[in-house]
């Protein structure tokens, strides 16, 4: 049975349901659901996990501590901080945590879609079967994650007890709005349509679908400018590979979990085109500068970082690559405004986006985390204040000049 098949089976096979079926008809095959969308979430890293353990000649580590271990991986990447021996390893894999956000979110979509039949809706934003269907699809995920933290809990990484919140509640939720979102196409008045007018201003809620394409934006382009990188000191990269001698399996497990962790390292640059830059270690920072030298650690990747010394100087120009995104989230908030609107009303949307993008990419690097050890891995990758204060300056700036550019259209 492949995984499509396991969650149609976990549906009714009946199109319209019945007003007078019984409560407990919808409810368990959502349960169900939830079940499996867990379970092929935590299999995307156990999986990989077990193969690479058990694929090393070199392991005489028992298979109980290889689950183990990727339980607690699994935590990480559903973004919860590990304990490790005396120190925390706090970064979250960003690619493989949209990758299980994706997966969750399409079980919980599939759950709207057959949910049980719709009553009297009263003031609630969701009518009430899609809030009980919701529910009881996060009832079965998070009966599974309980199980995976009993696992992790006995391994060598125990998930952080503040950080649950991600796996137990940030991720499904996120999925669950992501899912609601998903269903509205189908279904406009699934939400009650007052609910953003009353809890939102109005220039957030324009601004909002512009500020999320400029965060994807962002990551996009710092992701490129790492993939670049990597390009161009392909040699060196390889040489640190062959030096790590993972073997065939195991160098796969290791390129695929630095892919998991590319937008981590789009964002490092991205910090580093807006000008506080990051590091590797602590006292190797990178910036529009320069570069600094340290011991760094052996992955692949930073074999792709600039020699040590002082940059030239014409390379501060950079920093209007984020005044460039800056424009284009202008151009795309005065795109969710009536053309003849009130220069104001322009201004206010597309200062909101601009802001609104700062502050997301911010939020983003810090839950990213940035810790992989004690003493110089304390303090790893990008700082978020600096990064979002920067960013807040810069995608403002170039915002203004989108709006400035438009109202000069409108009086010529």
């Amino acid at each position: 049975m492949t995984v499509m098949d396991a969650l149609r089976s976990a549906r009714p096979e009946s199109g319209d349901p019945e007003p007078g079926g019984a409560p407990g008809r919808h409810l368990l095959p959502a349960v169900a659901t939830g079940v499996v969308t867990a379970l092929v979430s935590a299999a995307l890293v156990l999986v990989p996990t077990l193969l690479a353990w058990h694929a090393d000649a070199r392991s005489s580590v028992p298979g109980g501590s290889a689950l183990d271990l990727g339980s607690s991986l699994w935590f990480l990447a559903m973004g919860a901080r590990l304990h490790v021996a005396t120190t925390t390893l706090a970064l979250v894999p960003l690619a493989l945590w949209a990758l299980l956000g994706a997966w969750t979110a399409y079980g919980a979509f599939r759950v709207l879609r057959h949910r049980g039949p719709d009553g009297e809706r009263g003031r609630a934003p969701l009518p009430r079967s899609a809030t009980v269907a919701l529910a009881a699809w996060w009832t079965g995920y998070a009966a599974v994650v309980a199980v995976g933290l009993l696992l992790a809990r006995s391994g060598p990484a125990a998930p952080v007890g503040w950080s649950l919140v991600h796996p137990f509640v940030v991720l499904p939720g996120i999925a669950s709005a992501v899912a609601v979102a998903a269903q509205r196409r189908h279904e406009e008045d699934l939400v009650d349509p007052t609910l953003a007018r009353a809890l939102l201003p109005e220039p957030v809620r324009r601004g909002f679908r512009p500020a999320l394409r400029g965060v994807g934006t962002l990551v996009g382009l710092g992701s490129l400018v790492v993939v670049a990188a990597v390009l161009w000191h392909l040699g060196d990269v390889r040489h640190v590979q062959a030096a790590l001698d993972a073997g065939g399996l195991g160098g796969l497990v290791l390129v695929t979990a630095q892919l998991s962790a590319l937008p981590n390292l789009g964002l490092w640059a991205v910090s580093f085109l807006a000008g506080p830059g990051f590091q590797v270690v602590d006292g190797a920072r990178t910036s529009l500068g320069g570069s600094q030298s340290g011991l760094m650690p052996i992955v692949p990747a930073f074999a792709a970082l600039p020699a040590p010394g002082d940059f030239p100087i014409v390379l501060f120009v950079l920093v209007l690559v984020p005044v460039v995104v800056g424009v284009v989230i202008g151009r795309r908030s005065l795109a969710a405004v009536a053309r003849l609107s009130g220069l104001r009303t322009k201004v206010s949307v597309a200062v909101t986006a601009a802001l609104l993008t700062a502050v997301m990419v911010g939020a983003l690097d810090g839950f990213a985390g940035g810790r992989l050890g004690t003493y110089k891995l304390a303090h790893v990758g990008a700082p978020a204040v600096p990064l979002m204060a920067a960013l807040a300056v810069e995608l403002t700036l170039g915002a203004l000049a989108a709006v400035a550019r438009d109202a000069w259209r409108l009086r010529r």
